[in-house]
Formats: C-alpha cells, structure tokens, sequence
C-alpha cells in the first residue's frame, strides 16, 4: 500500500462515505414516497414529491462530488482510467480501513440497486396512468367506486360487444394540482406525469456508479 494513503485521508474519505450513504437514504425514502404515491393515483402530490425527490437528488449529487474529490487525493495503483473505484480503494488500505471500506460498498451498492428498483417501479406506474388517462379521461385511486365500475364495464364489455358505452368522466371528480384552486385538467395530468417518468425514472448518477463498478 502507497504511504500516501494514511489514517487521516482513509478516515476523511470514510467521513465522506457516510454522508453519501445518509443523503441516498433520504433519496431513497423520496422514491418510495413517490411510487405510493402514484399508486394511489394522489395526483395532487405529485408535484411535491418530485420537487422533493429532485432536491435529494441534487443533495446526493453534492455529496458525490466531494467524495470524488477526496478519491482523487489518493494515489491508487493500477486504476483504470485514473480514477479509483470503492474496491481499489479498499484494496490498497490497510485494517481496518479495508473492511470499513468494504462495508461501505455494500451499503451504497444495496441503496443504488434499490432506488434503481423503485425508479423502474415509477417509469411503470407513470406510464400505467397515462393508460388510463387516454382510455377514461381521468384517474381513480385503486378500489375506488369509479375504478370498481370501469373494471365491471370493461368485463361487460369483453362478454358483450353491445354493451353501452361507458359515461363521460365527472369533471368534478378530478383530483386537484399542489396548491390549486381549480381542478387539473387531463392534458395537465399528462403533463404532469411526463415530468414524473422522466425525473422520477432513472436515477442520473453516472460517477457514483462507476465508484461501485
């Protein structure tokens, strides 16, 4: 091990660790609300939440830049491109770095795959509710009365091509928007739910991920 790496870089990268670990936590907690939230079709939040998940997100970015930051101080050997990866790291420290370090990959690694997980979960919940929006007009949360009808006409409708046509949606039924008085309007929904599957998708933190290759 180079003797560049010493008690004091390993424990300030150790300290930056950490601080990364705790903000894709509160990211993480920032998916799980969003995915509930579509799930209940609570339109009406759905803006906040984003706004949210997008301040975490910018926080974690923050946080990934000062851990870069602190990597690049090291001199590690043999690491590709330049730049060091989490196992390189941990490979050149000694104990009880190393297995702190380690600790520390599997943590971020396990908080990485489950936003990932919970950002697909949103991609398919924005785009189940653009579905439903193009086939009724609105959005109903599950088990609601108007969601009940619509699942007992289409089943009529599968049994008998004759089966009236199912009625307009009450536009008082609507769920509103944050912070407004007027009810939101389809075309608003949709767009609303374009921002969601394209900031609520995808977790867009290509340097944390190259550190945990």
């Amino acid at each position: 091990m180079p003797d560049t790496i010493g008690d004091a870089h390993l424990e300030q990268l150790v300290e930056v660790l950490q601080k990364e670990r705790d903000r894709l936590e509160q990211l993480r907690y920032r998916f799980v609300a969003l995915e509930l939230l579509i799930d209940a079709r609570e339109v009406r939040f759905w803006g906040w939440a984003l706004q949210d998940l997008n301040r975490a997100r910018l926080r974690v970015r923050e946080a990934d830049l000062m851990r870069a930051a602190t990597v690049g101080t090291l001199d590690i050997p043999d690491s590709r491109n330049g730049i060091a990866s989490l196992r390189e790291v941990a490979a050149a420290a000694r104990v009880p770095w190393a297995g702190i370090l380690r600790d520390h990959h599997d943590s971020l690694s396990t908080l990485v795959t489950e936003i990932e997980i919970h950002a697909h979960r949103i991609a398919e919940g924005g785009r189940a509710c653009l579905a439903e929006l193009a086939r009724t007009g609105t959005l109903s949360p599950p088990g609601s009365p108007a969601e009940a009808r619509r699942v007992l006409v289409g089943q009529v409708e599968g049994a008998d091509s004759a089966a009236p046509p199912r009625p307009a949606p009450n536009p008082a039924a609507r769920l509103r928007a944050p912070g407004q008085a007027d009810d939101l309007d389809p075309v608003s929904i949709e767009c609303l739910l374009s921002d969601v599957i394209t900031g609520g998708g995808r977790l867009r933190i290509p340097a944390l991920l190259a550190f945990l290759r």
